[in-house]
């Protein structure tokens, strides 16, 4: 009864430690929308437009008047591993 305490404690660190899998989209390399990647990442702060709730959820609040945006991502990765692509050939579907 008394290592129960220390189990949960270890079990917990484990579960904080172990390592997983990292992903990333074309968010979070150029981020969302035009005014925040242009301040360089220091949009967090002001955060008073239409892509406050990906910089700063609170920002929202400081929206004065309803908003509407639209825009176009595309990217094409290209990976290249000692020389050789390995690129998928996404066209050919």
């Amino acid at each position: 009864m008394r290592n129960r305490p220390f189990i949960a404690l270890f079990l917990l660190a484990l579960a904080v430690a172990w390592p997983t899998g990292a992903g990333a989209s074309v968010y979070e390399f150029y981020g969302y929308g035009a005014r925040g990647p242009a301040m360089g990442g220091a949009f967090t702060a002001l955060a008073d437009d239409f892509t406050s709730g990906y910089y700063n959820p609170a920002g929202v609040m400081e929206i004065e008047r309803p908003t509407l945006s639209a825009g176009f991502y595309f990217e094409f990765p290209e990976l290249e591993v000692n020389g050789a692509s390995a690129n998928m050939d996404i066209y050919a579907i």
